[in-house]
């Protein structure tokens, strides 16, 4: 498997002028391989995990159709994963997305549409758990927004998700959101909104706490500040838990980018929000971000991230536990032609817990080559 791995990260980096283009009526397919090699330090995200070197190809087929009144966009592939030492976590996982964006006029009034369907197998280190697992993930999404007039607009969203680990160790999880905004003009560039959104956490294991969330929100998007442009939310949230006391926390969502020139762009990111874990877990997860990107020349970008985690977590049945991460990481890209690119990153984190299995720090370097065609 390693030497098939290798192979094709080869072929991929060596490729530089091969288009494997198909059009089918009015869309067209593309395909991109992505191949890597990364070596973590604590490959199932708990202390005194082992290391390992891990080689991964992913392969993707893109169908995309684009028209004035109906766009659709389906992505299929698979993605195999090879420990070097770990042999019993390499995997093959498949995914699959498909997006739908139909709009329609009603006299003065504009509809639009957006939907998705989910369909992905994924294995990986889970750090609310402590180890690796795979789960399949199943979901649908849809956005609804109606335009009377350009004076106002309403935006209805939903979304059903099923998380299913494979192994019947950890739990089956069923979430689903539904929510409504009403965005008004602040002015050509920006848009103020207030909304309300309902949430709903279903866990089939015997030792889990269904729980149900509403959040209070208002806030602007659009080109927020100079130079500045993303969404600001802010309002109030609360859990209600089948069995247990009820919560009340501040709701956040934001996430602004500020373009300092063509070159160089910041983007800053927070969130607070109630969700679970696989593990039966109620949680409530703060987060903050900052990402760098600045592109030296036409051929080498170079970028930076750093961030904070507070995650507590709450179950009727285990022990509560609350774990903190802040970490740091440094990416280097160089584009290649017109087909592709290759690039070094490098990602440090440091967790504390209260619970000492997730007190660890964890360093991963990898390297990355891609092709499009």
């Amino acid at each position: 498997m390693k030497s098939q791995i290798l192979a094709t990260i080869g072929l991929c980096a060596l490729t530089t002028s091969s288009f494997a283009l198909i059009n089918i009526g009015e869309g067209q397919i593309d395909m991109k391989v992505t191949g890597s090699v990364m070596h973590d330090s604590r490959i199932t995200a708990q202390s005194g995990a082992p290391e390992d070197t891990i080689f991964s190809v992913t392969t993707a087929f893109t169908y995309v159709r684009k028209s004035p009144r109906f766009d659709i966009q389906a992505t299929a592939g698979v993605r195999i994963d090879e420990y070097v030492d770990n042999s019993q976590f390499s995997d093959e996982n498949l995914f699959f997305d498909l997006a739908l964006n139909p709009e329609a006029e009603i006299r003065t009034s504009r509809i639009r549409f957006s939907g998705n369907l989910i369909l992905n197998s994924d294995t990986r280190a889970n750090e609310d758990v402590g180890g690796i697992i795979t789960t399949n993930e199943y979901g649908l999404s849809g956005q609804l927004i109606y335009d009377p007039n350009r004076h106002y607009t309403v935006v209805l969203d939903g979304s059903t998700r099923v998380i299913d680990p494979d192994g019947g160790a950890y739990s089956r999880t069923r979430n689903t959101s539904a929510g409504v905004r009403v965005e008004l003009p602040v002015n050509k560039q920006m848009a103020g909104f207030a909304g309300v959104r309902f949430t709903q956490h279903l866990f089939d294991g015997d030792t889990g706490v269904d729980s149900d969330s509403m959040a209070y929100f208002v806030g602007a998007n659009g080109t927020l500040f100079s130079k500045m442009n993303g969404s600001l939310s802010v309002g109030l949230q609360e859990r209600s838990l089948d069995e247990g006391p009820d919560t009340t926390a501040p709701y956040v969502a934001a996430s602004l980018t500020w373009s300092q020139s063509e070159r160089t762009q910041v983007e800053l990111t927070a969130s607070n929000s109630f969700s679970t874990t696989i593990n039966e877990y109620n949680t409530e997860v703060m987060r903050m971000g900052a990402n760098l990107t600045h592109k030296l020349n036409r051929l080498w970008s170079l970028g930076g991230n750093i961030g904070f985690s507070d995650t507590s977590y709450e179950s009727g049945i285990l022990p509560d536990r609350s774990d903190e991460e802040y970490y740091a990481g440094m990416q280097v890209s160089r584009k290649m032609g017109d087909w592709g690119q290759v690039g070094l990153s490098v990602r440090y984190s440091d967790r504390s817990s209260d619970i000492d299995d997730f007190s660890y720090s964890r360093l991963r370097i990898g390297a990355t080559v891609s092709g499009k065609w």
